[in-house]
Formats: C-alpha cells, structure tokens, sequence
C-alpha cells in the first residue's frame, strides 16, 4: 500500500518529480519546450515559484515552493486564469461571465470563480493541471490515447533551509550529468542551471527567489546568486549567504574531480562522501523518505500535522549535512553510483 503524501499546513517547499509510463522516452526537446510551458503556466495561476527542473527524457524533476492559501481577488483571478489559458480562451472564460451576469446569473459566475480559486495553493492540483494540458496537447498530435505518464507524481517535503533547498536543488540541475548525457550542467537547456546559462530569464528568476527563500534574505542580485550556485553544484553549500561572495574569487566551479573508484570503495565501506560526491551519485533519500530536512523540523511537522508515521532517521552515515528523512527507507541502494547512460537515465 502506497504510503500518503506529506504535505505542510500552509506555504511548503517540494521536491516533484514523475515518470513517464512504461519508462518511455518520449520527452523530445520540442515536448520538453512544451512541457515547461504549461509547468510556468500553472505556477503563475496556482501560486508556485520554479525554483529549478529538471526535464529527461522519461521523467522530470522540480524543486517548488506553494504559497499558503489565501483569498484571490477578482482583478488578480482575471490576471491568473489569462496566464492559465491564454489569452483566446480566457477571453471566452471571461464573456461567459458577462453573459452570466448579464442574465441576472451572478451566482454561477461566482461557483465557477470559486472553482478556479479551489485549484490554486494546493500541490496535487498544480501537478495536475500542467499534466492534464500537456496530455491533451500530447495526445491530440500524436494520435495517442491513454495517458502518457505513469503512477502517480512523488513529492518530498522540504525544510526552508540552505541545508535541504539547496542540495535538492543541486540534485535535480546534476542530473544530466549523473545520466551521462552531459559532462557540464551549463550545457543543456532543461535544467534551471542550464536554462540561466542559454539566457532564460525565467530560469533566472527562480534561481534568485532560491536563494531568497534559503536564507531568507530581502534581495540578491544576479550575479551574486550565479557565482553562489556555481559553488553550491560544486558541493560548497554555505551556512551564510554572505560568505558565498566573500569566498568568490577562491572558487572556481568544475575543479573537483568524481572519481568513480574513490566513490565506490567509500559506498562499500560505509563512509561519508563530499557534498560534491553525493549529489553525483543517484541518492534515494532525496526522492524517498516523505520529508528532507533537520531532525527539530520532522518533529515539528510531525507535531503539527498529528502523524505517527513520521520520525526523523539520520542520514549522518552518508553525508556531513546533518539532514534526516521522515519515513525510513531500505539502507540497501541508497546512495549509488549511476547506471551507465544507455542502460537508464539518472533518477
């Protein structure tokens, strides 16, 4: 029996990914293109911030924060169903509403404000709304049928701290090259690394609000978040984020070297691995466990949500960060160096 999502009472920080059916690569660069598409757009109607993806060819990775629930007012539900739908179809959304109201039906322009509200500052509904327009488009130009995605999406809970967001973070952007099919995260578009580095302004964006929201800071510029993220993907992850600029002109991203041996015999042997180390091998503890962060926030989460299910495991014998899990997962695999590429991309 699968066990139920964890989610936060209020704002939450996710790690999202899903697969395609079967293991099927049927993520193309131009469905790729589309895909992150609606995934925009359903973040700007559903109260998300990108912070960074990462799209393969059979499976796609996020890294997301929800704002917590609030009241939407009319002006700005014209603004997100516009951002949903487009501007032809929010335009026929909107006449409706005209015409409803025109009749003296006011109160069915209401129930069906109010369904558009429902769907926004919820994970499951964002999910499902850019899944079910990405399937409709799918489907309808290649004469498919059933859905082309596989069980239901996973998410893990994130704490909203340096600690926890920026090693996902880090872990979703390495994942082309844990798969082989690129040496340097720069060199592809569908990661949020890549896309900042192919001048996607959006990718930008969610790179910057990342770092805000790690270390809860008013504002960092551009440059000072690329030159910090470069050394976070190098397993260089700060307690402040002050000291990302001032250590800048010691660093140079790329210099650590994986090697493949040294990593294997220190799986084997039950010893710690780098930070550089553990985000370029495949590691369940950041796709399993239901939570990722310290042991005083499952507590807390555990307190507040009323679950006996959760309790904080340590994940000291793999790594230095002082990060736990919420739900034990088998030891076995649990950190591992990846398959070649052509047997199956990284997870």
């Amino acid at each position: 029996m699968r066990k139920p999502r964890v989610t936060s009472i209020g704002a939450g920080y996710y790690h999202v990914y899903s697969r395609l059916a079967g293991g099927r690569f049927l993520l193309t660069d131009p469905e790729k293109s589309r895909l992150l598409g609606y995934i925009r757009r359903a973040a700007m109607f559903s109260g998300v911030t990108l912070f960074t993806f990462g799209i393969m060819d059979n499976h796609f990775h996020l890294l997301i924060h929800v704002e917590a629930p609030r009241h939407v007012p009319d002006e700005e539900l014209r603004t997100k169903v516009a951002c949903l739908h487009g501007a032809d179809k929010a335009d026929k959304v909107f006449s409706k509403w005209k015409v409803w109201e025109d009749a003296g039906r006011s109160c069915e322009v209401e129930k069906d404000k109010d369904r558009y509200r429902a769907r926004m500052f919820d994970l499951s509904q964002f999910v499902k709304t850019f899944k079910e327009s990405f399937t409709k488009e799918y489907n309808k130009r290649n004469e498919f049928v059933n859905s082309p995605w596989g069980s239901r999406f996973e998410s893990v809970l994130i704490e909203d701290a340096a600690a926890a967001l920026l090693r996902v973070a880090a872990y979703i952007d390495l994942n082309p090259v844990r798969a082989g099919v690129v040496k340097n995260p720069a060199a592809t578009p569908w990661t949020g690394f890549g896309a900042t580095m192919h001048n996607d302004l959006d990718a930008r964006d969610g790179l910057v609000s990342l770092f805000i929201h790690a270390y809860g800071v008013g504002k960092v510029k551009w440059d000072e978040a690329i030159g910090a993220y470069e050394s976070v993907l190098d397993g260089k992850i700060e307690a402040d984020f002050a000291i990302y600029a001032e250590k800048r002109p010691e660093r140079k991203a790329g210099d650590s070297h994986f090697d493949v041996a040294k990593v294997k015999a220190a799986i084997a042997g039950g010893r710690r691995l780098s930070d550089f180390e553990l985000l370029r091998c495949r590691v369940k503890f950041f796709t399993a466990g239901g939570v990722l962060g310290s042991s005083n926030f499952i507590q807390r989460l555990k307190t507040s949500i009323d679950s006996e299910d959760l309790a904080p495991h340590t994940l000291d014998a793999y790594s230095k960060s002082g990060l736990c899990i919420g739900r034990r997962i088998r030891r076995k695999g649990i950190v591992s160096i990846p398959l070649p590429p052509d047997a199956k991309q990284a997870s």
